[in-house]
């Protein structure tokens, strides 16, 4: 009888070590893998950060307003009623060469061909280049190289008239041009209105009332 229960004994115990041997792998058979934690996307790089290491580059200039005109000259722009034939601006009489004041040497073979301008009221009372004032009701004329206080006759090719002025000034500036004429003397010519126009270049009478040829 004691055997028996022995016996018995055993067998209850070797069937629940199997029942629990067996609940064991079956619980590491179906035990589920563990998940790693999902890694949360990494947030944008700020603005900064992303062009790190890199120049900043510049902020774009404003553009500069543009300059104002200076309002036109007037004078320069205006063109005289009779058309004056404007010579070319002349410099203070300190700044020109100067010359004898009274005429020196024969001038009896001078002679000389060309395009005549005129000056008027742009230039009246200015300092020529002999040091008086230019006048230009005046029977005065600018030449190059002609002393000062010369008499010469001006004729003109256009009209036929003849005047005689007094070198009182330096000039033309302007190339292509012998004489620059008072607007008296121009007036004389009948060249107002007229612009450049050809003229001759003679010595006046020794007779300073005499009038030139053709006057």
């Amino acid at each position: 009888m004691h055997r028996a229960a022995s016996a018995e004994s055993l067998r209850h115990r070797a069937g629940l070590g199997a029942f629990v041997l067996c609940a064991m792998l079956t619980a590491c058979a179906v035990a589920p893998t563990p998940v790693p934690d999902a890694v949360p996307p990494s947030a944008p790089a700020p603005p900064e950060a992303a062009g790190e290491g890199r120049a900043a580059k510049p902020a774009p200039r404003a553009p500069r307003p543009a300059a104002p005109r200076a309002p036109p000259d007037k004078e320069k722009d205006s063109t005289p009623p009779e058309r004056e034939a404007p010579p070319s601006e002349r410099a203070p009489a300190d700044e020109r060469p100067g010359a004898a004041r009274d005429p020196e040497g024969d001038l009896s073979d001078f002679g000389e061909e060309g395009m005549a301008s005129w000056y008027g009221a742009r230039f009246h009372s200015r300092r020529t280049a002999s040091g008086e004032r230019f006048d230009m009701n005046d029977f005065t004329a600018a030449h190059r190289t002609l002393p000062f206080g010369t008499r010469v006759c001006v004729r003109s090719l256009v009209t036929g008239r003849s005047v005689q002025v007094r070198i009182n000034d330096r000039g033309p500036h302007s190339p292509g041009r012998i004489v620059d004429l008072s607007r008296a003397a121009a007036q004389s010519l009948g060249l107002l209105g007229l612009g450049i126009k050809p003229v001759v270049l003679s010595p006046a009478p020794s007779d300073p009332d005499e009038p030139c040829p053709g006057s």
